[in-house]
């Protein structure tokens, strides 16, 4: 946790989290859908999606919504790793030159 709003799609239960966390104990935490956030257009200056594209089943639709409630930006960052065999919860695997494409 450590932006102005939290949002989290597994609530700290995936098994490959780095903490576990009690999400009442998190300032501004909200349960939701990262393809369908319930803010308004342009809400926050920046929108930082980590590790959040690979697990989502319509990743241009979350992109699209995050770029909707963005005003300046959003960064999204994924794990480094080609295939989807490491972590059965992810969807997708990005490699650089896929995440590029996806991008353009």
């Amino acid at each position: 946790p450590w932006g102005t709003v939290n949002l989290d799609l597994n609530q700290g239960n995936s098994e490959h989290h780095r903490f576990n966390y009690d999400s009442r104990k998190i300032r501004n935490f909200t349960n939701g859908d990262g393809t369908s956030l319930p803010y308004r257009d342009k809400s926050f200056d920046i929108v930082v999606a980590r590790h959040v594209l690979e697990h989502i089943p319509e990743p241009l639709k979350a992109l699209r919504e995050w770029k909707r409630v963005a005003r300046n930006r959003v960064i999204v960052m994924v794990p480094n790793n080609p295939t989807t065999e490491d972590h059965e919860t992810h969807l997708y695997a990005w490699s650089q030159p896929a995440l590029n494409n996806f991008f353009n």
